[in-house]
């Protein structure tokens, strides 16, 4: 089975578990020659003004500044690493492929990506959230959260698990990358060298790139420290970083996940998020219990999409997959059921639900929905001419809502969610 997974960090292409092309996506744009992955990356500090590294994340026609070899638009760049991606791997034109997409990707950028796909001669199977697939292997049942982390920024999956597994809600995090993360750890290896030596390695392009290259190997490693040595007019300077520093000066990156994640959920990383210096047991110190996925997991979650799903000539985002069969305990199916809403959750705040709730009983919001338990449950009724989302959905009639979904009306965010207490 092919699998091609867009993940920006690293572009992988794999053959029944064979990988056969790993390339970050990021593209050095030059007037007479483009290169991509780590070719590019190798000159990221020299040649900043070329390096393009946000194409997958758009995903659009917008022009490259500047543009270069072959390349006037960012679908452009797609088009030529895709291009790349075949021949190095010697996939064919009649070769199938699943493509593995970040969650947060519209229909109209899914349609785009098909475009570009077929221009470069990729025969697509067909596309599946990249949450959804990891999820769909993972121990957990009930809810359970995917954290991707992206060059630039990182998607936040919530997953519920079930007898199938599904999609509840895609958040993105603008202030957590990989790329930010590297220029965080350049800073503090920046203060390690004036200490000791009084020099600035990011004063010239040449030592900033050579502090930027031992710094992503030694992420990439299992060592707990690493010497980093950098050579300027015959000079060598050098300090020694522990992948302990690398984490604390990343804690506020890490930080902005916890907004999205509560307290005890599990959460699933990535193999390339979860080499991260210190990011699992920030997220464990947190109440968290992470779990690392990695591509043979998304191989197996395809394998049963494929077998349950018959193909057509249409192509489409698969957001729901089965999950893989497995022996449930007691306490397993307990963990399923989800107990019923208890309380609004508002700008941190909790608010209690009662037999029934108004959104204008808070201070400072505007009367725009209204909570009304019956037999049946809970349910969500929007006050004539508000707009009001359920879910990312646009509703406009009394709607049934459950723990753990989200209601979006006057711009503000309200979540349900349940308060327990002892006895």
């Amino acid at each position: 089975m092919w699998i091609l997974d867009l993940v920006d960090t690293n572009v992988r292409l794999s053959n029944d578990g064979e990988i056969l092309y790993a390339e970050p996506g990021i593209a050095l744009v030059e007037p007479k020659q483009l290169s991509f992955g780590r070719d590019a990356l190798a000159k990221i500090k020299l040649q900043p003004d070329q390096e393009q590294s946000q194409y997958w994340q758009k995903l659009d026609q917008s022009p490259v500044h500047p543009s270069g070899f072959a390349v006037e638009t960012q679908a452009d760049l797609i088009f030529r690493q895709i291009s790349e991606i075949r021949e190095q791997s010697g996939l064919q034109s009649e070769d199938s492929v699943w493509v593995v997409v970040p969650g947060n990707l519209s229909n109209a950028q899914i349609a785009l990506l098909y475009g570009i796909a077929v221009q470069a001669e990729l025969r697509i199977a067909d596309f599946v959230d990249r949450g959804v697939a990891a999820a769909a292997a993972a121990d957990v049942n009930g809810t359970c959260v995917f954290v991707d982390i992206g060059l630039h920024r990182t998607i936040v999956t919530q997953l519920s698990v079930e007898d199938v597994v599904s999609k509840v809600r895609v958040s993105v995090v603008s202030r957590l990358g990989l790329l930010p993360l590297l220029n965080a750890w350049i800073r503090h290896a920046t203060d390690r060298f004036l200490d000791s030596a009084r020099f600035d390695p990011r004063k010239f392009a040449s030592t900033e790139q050579q502090v930027f290259d031992q710094l992503c190997q030694f992420v990439a490693s299992d060592e707990e420290t690493n010497v980093v040595h950098v050579e300027h007019l015959g000079n060598v300077r050098q300090v020694e970083l522990s992948r302990t520093e690398l984490a604390s000066a990343a804690h506020e990156h890490y930080r902005g996940v916890l907004t999205y994640i509560d307290q005890g959920c599990p959460v699933l990383l990535s193999s390339d998020s979860s080499i991260l210096p210190g990011l699992i047991e920030f997220l464990n110190s947190a109440g968290s219990s992470c779990v690392d996925r990695d591509l043979s997991d998304l191989a197996d979650a395809i394998g049963r999409l494929e077998a349950s799903d018959a193909q057509s000539d249409s192509r489409s985002l698969h957001v729901e997959i089965p999950h893989r069969e497995r022996e449930r305990s007691s306490v397993s199916e307990k963990a399923v059921s989800l107990p019923a809403p208890t309380h609004v959750l508002r700008q941190s705040i909790a608010y209690p639900i009662g037999t029934s709730f108004s959104s204008g009983e808070l201070g400072g919001a505007t009367l725009d929905f209204q909570l009304n338990t019956n037999a049946e449950g809970l349910e969500v009724v929007p006050v004539d001419g508000a707009t009001v989302e359920v879910n990312g959905q646009r509703v406009s009639s009394p709607v049934s809502v459950k723990i753990g979904d989200s209601i979006v009306a006057s711009t503000v965010e309200y979540e349900l969610i349940a308060v327990q207490t002892d006895g």
